[in-house]
């Protein structure tokens, strides 16, 4: 892979190479997590391969779009006929991208060129603080329990005019949110 930079800004840069499906969508999730939420451009590149038949393939464009990521439109990156390799990114635009056979490997070279604005850091800034809850390991159920045990019965919570019913329920969903699947914040790091 090559990543010639230009100009000395901040940006992340990431290749992905799926392995089994095990626990990719996890590993995948932690790893955007990391990523600062400042503006700071992100260019996600890899081989995920997600056939357009796949059951994760819902799941990770859902996780994708999370995290304010856009796919780069490409034409099949694989001599299969699929789009298995893929180009995100944040906060930058990709143009004028093509793909190469190189006949010495299944896929293929992906080129493009890349857009980005000016970093928004500063030596000025104090560094950022990135918060955020694990949301892929609260259980429905255990959620469901949590904030109905907290409110009114059900029968009480019925009669309440709206804004009341709002301001009662709105606390006990977040107190179960923070007992169940707590805010988790780490200082973000800017390469």
């Amino acid at each position: 892979m090559e990543l010639p930079v230009s100009r000395p800004e901040s940006r992340l840069h990431h290749c992905i190479c799926q392995g089994p499906l095990g626990a990719f969508l996890d590993e995948l999730d932690t790893l955007l997590s990391s990523f600062p939420e400042d503006g700071t451009p992100v260019i996600l590149l890899g081989d995920f391969n997600l056939q357009p038949d796949s059951s994760q393939l819902s799941s990770v464009t859902s996780l994708l779009q999370s995290f304010a990521l856009t796919q780069s439109p490409s034409p099949a990156t694989h001599k299969g006929g699929n789009q298995l390799d893929l180009v995100l990114t944040r906060s930058c635009a990709t143009s004028e991208l093509t793909v190469t056979s190189l006949h010495v490997s299944d896929h293929f070279f992906i080129s493009f060129s890349l857009s980005c604005p000016l970093s928004l850091n500063s030596a000025n800034n104090p560094p950022a603080v990135m918060f955020r809850r694990n949301l892929r390991t609260l259980s429905h159920s255990s959620l469901t329990t949590s904030a109905l045990s907290a409110h009114p019965p059900p029968a009480t919570f019925a009669k309440m005019p709206i804004d009341v019913a709002t301001s009662v329920f709105n606390p006990c969903l977040s107190q179960s949110l923070n007992s169940l699947c707590p805010l988790v914040s780490k200082p973000t790091q800017l390469s």
